[in-house]
């Protein structure tokens, strides 16, 4: 599945977490832990799949 961030959506790496921000609505979102992991590899792969082997790779896991 491809993933795509919209143009209304902004986000930063800050320190130990990701921030997202949805400018038209102002929705907020914090991301840490696994969840922080698990945006950055969706914006390096572009896709579900990709990102969940690449996670698998580096942690050395199987998938269920």
């Amino acid at each position: 599945m491809r993933v795509e961030i919209g143009e209304e959506a902004i986000w930063r790496e800050l320190d130990d977490e990701v921030v997202i921000l949805n400018v038209e609505t102002g929705v907020y979102f914090g991301l840490n832990g696994s969840g922080r992991q698990f945006w950055l590899e969706l914006v390096e792969h572009g896709s579900v799949e990709r990102a969940l082997a690449s996670l698998q790779e580096k942690f050395d896991v199987e998938p269920n």
